[in-house]
């Protein structure tokens, strides 16, 4: 199975994660955003090349004014 990186940018840190794809990495990048503040992205990067990057965006709620 690939290795994948996720590189934590707002924290210049890495973690190491194996996928079957670079979509499974994805996800697993999201996963990791559920407990992040708004903002905080973290890169999906295969061999030194960034596929993706994903972001926390701020939850809407339900009635509140935009």
């Amino acid at each position: 199975m690939p290795s994948f990186q996720l590189k934590y940018l707002g924290a210049h840190s890495t973690e190491t994660v194996s996928a079957a794809t670079p979509e499974d990495a994805e996800d697993l990048a999201r996963q990791r955003l559920l407990f992040r503040d708004p903002g905080f992205a973290i890169a999906v990067v295969y061999e030194g090349v960034e596929l993706s990057r994903v972001i926390q965006k701020p939850r809407r709620w339900p009635g509140l004014a935009a």
